[in-house]
């Protein structure tokens, strides 16, 4: 204990000190990986602390930029054809005939697929929660030990990225941060939540700050400088020009929902089709175990045999 006692209070000014302190154990796991990378920006960048953890804010945010891209490039694509899915939804739900209902379904996926939409782009933006998550932990981790220089290679008002931000200004910053990139649109694909949902995102972050409120500055900065990289992205992302050199498609806007409809809700149109597809399933057993089936396909197989029977041999 006392070893890394000493070791903690020794120069972080190298590689190898945060497996010292116990810390950076392994190449596979999430913290350990990311406090890897936060030790070789802060060696060999020669950075203080709080410039290594925007740098690596920064550099995530830039590796994961093409999957950002290829969401919002679908996101615009599921916008060309919403209104007539949002129509065909509307149809299904309300036909009674499951036959009818499952041929609107069967245009809707037929539309989806004309227009370009793929779910696993939509999907894409996960792909990178394992890299927030293990920076989240691997940030905490080496506040609690502290690492040497968390004590003073802070910025501004936070000069100790061990404690707690004490006027919550990162906390506002990245809540600020993320109430506008809603706001745009950007990542979350606002456009295409329901009315609830809408509030949900919004009311979350303002929630963080609470949730926040106690975090070392340390993880509240990369969350902060986390939040500005996304509403920078998504304004970027909304510029016709770049949206065009990138080859993206264009941002449609989607007219104002109709007062008077009530769209149904998702637990509202899964009953539904989980009816339909029960009233299907007893039809098509119906039919199956009917009279003149049973008769017609026993007529079917005996002219199929009869018809082998006759066949002249082949010379």
């Amino acid at each position: 204990m006392n070893e890394i006692i000493e070791a903690a209070n020794a120069s972080s000014d190298h590689i190898g000190y945060l497996q010292s302190v116990g810390l950076a154990n392994t190449w596979w796991w999430p913290p350990d990986v990311m406090q890897h990378v936060l030790e070789m920006i802060h060696v060999y960048g020669h950075l203080p602390w709080w410039a290594t953890i925007v740098t690596a804010a920064v550099g995530v945010r830039l590796l994961t930029l093409p999957l950002t891209i290829r969401a919002q490039n679908n996101t615009a694509k599921l916008n060309k054809v919403k209104p007539q899915q949002d129509k065909l939804a509307a149809l299904a739900f309300a036909e009674q005939d499951p036959q009818k209902a499952l041929q609107y379904q069967m245009e809707q996926s037929r539309l989806l697929k004309e227009s370009g939409f793929k779910m696993s782009a939509s999907l894409g933006p996960m792909l990178s929660a394992p890299i927030g998550i293990g920076m989240f932990f691997a940030l905490r981790k080496m506040s609690a030990v502290p690492v040497a220089g968390f004590e003073d290679q802070g910025v501004l008002w936070f000069k100790c990225l061990y404690e707690p931000d004490p006027f919550l200004g990162m906390q506002l910053l990245s809540t600020a941060a993320l109430l506008v990139g809603f706001r745009l649109g950007g990542e979350t694909g606002m456009q295409n939540m329901s009315g609830t949902m809408k509030k949900m995102m919004y009311g979350l972050p303002i929630v963080s700050i609470f949730v926040m409120m106690n975090f070392d500055a340390a993880t509240v900065l990369y969350i902060s400088t986390t939040s500005l990289m996304s509403l920078t992205t998504s304004a970027l992302l909304r510029n016709a020009t770049v949206r065009k050199l990138l080859r993206m498609e264009p941002i449609i806007k989607l007219p104002p929902p109709d007062p008077n409809f009530k769209a149904p809700s998702m637990a509202e149109r899964m009953k539904k089709s989980m009816a339909d597809a029960e009233k299907l399933s007893r039809i098509a057993k119906e039919l199956k175990e009917s009279p003149e089936n049973q008769k017609r396909a026993t007529q079917t197989h005996a002219s199929a045999v009869e018809a082998v029977y006759r066949r002249p041999p082949q010379k």
